[in-house]
Order: structure tokens, then sequence, then C-alpha cells
């Protein structure tokens, strides 16, 4: 991933744990749901690019593949698929 878009993405990410850390000291709900949903979709924006980057690799031969059945949702998820 370029880090044009690695590091103000990770800013946010550690900004909204940041926030979620001091919850204690400043309890609003809405806030801490607003910055859960922040976390959420920025840790599933980088998972995705981590996937486009590795299919640009393999476009460009600088990768192989090895195919096998896969769900792709799980893996973007990172869940378990029975």
């Amino acid at each position: 991933m370029s880090h044009e878009l690695r590091t103000p993405l990770n800013a946010i990410r550690v900004s909204v744990a940041y926030c979620k850390r001091r919850r204690k000291f400043h309890p609003k709900t809405k806030c801490l749901e607003y910055l859960k949903h922040i976390t959420t979709v920025v840790t599933t924006f980088i998972r995705g690019q981590f996937i486009l980057d590795d299919l640009i690799k393999l476009k460009a031969g600088m990768m192989t593949l090895d195919l096998a059945a896969t769900e792709f949702a799980a893996r973007l998820f990172n869940k378990t698929v029975c």
C-alpha cells in the first residue's frame, strides 16, 4: 500500500484508538459509536487495500497465484470459513 494512503489512514486509526481509551473521561455514547464505526471502516479499507496490492503484484508478474477455493468476504474480514 502506498504511504499516501497508509499514513493518513493509520493516523485516523491511532487517533480513534486513543479516543476510545480516553472514553472514561468523556463518556459520550454517540461519540463512541461514531469512533467504533470509523475504526471498522478504516480497518476494512486497509485490509481491502492489501488485497488490491496483491492483485497488482500478480498482474505485474511479481507474484504467483496459488489457485484454491476461498470466500472473499471471509478473507477480507479475517473470519474463518466453515
